[in-house]
């Protein structure tokens, strides 16, 4: 078994450039894709597979997909009814995600509230 370093950190001249258009989509990654969108999304950009937890209520015949993961790419994606609701970014070796023309990925905190002050920033 190799031993992980936890703090090496990935340069982003070496990670994936992704932007975001919020409450739409981060990079190739469309909310409300359903898990094989999502993969079908991923598939050019990393050869790993998407690695999913399941959920299946006493009520329910069928498992739903609640999570998603590519762990080794640096995401982790939740679903609500098998539509994609929300992804985290590994910020270690995850992709470079820039909104406005700022890397958000591996930001303190105190950076990236200076530059969105508050949650009408997004005209939500």
């Amino acid at each position: 078994m190799a031993m992980v370093n936890w703090w090496d950190v990935l340069p982003d001249n070496e990670r994936q450039q992704w932007s975001l258009d919020p409450f739409m989509a981060v990079g190739p990654l469309r909310f409300g894709a359903d898990p094989d969108e999502i993969s079908i999304a991923l598939s050019g950009i990393t050869t790993e597979s998407q690695q999913h937890t399941r959920h299946q209520s006493a009520f329910d015949a069928v498992s739903t997909v609640v999570e998603g993961s590519y762990p080794k790419f640096g995401l982790k994606l939740h679903y609500r009814e098998e539509r994609l609701a929300a992804i985290v970014v590994d910020a270690l070796h995850g992709p470079q995600v820039v909104a406005d023309s700022m890397p958000l990925v591996g930001r303190a905190p105190s950076t990236l509230t200076q530059a969105y002050p508050g949650p009408n920033h997004w005209g939500s």
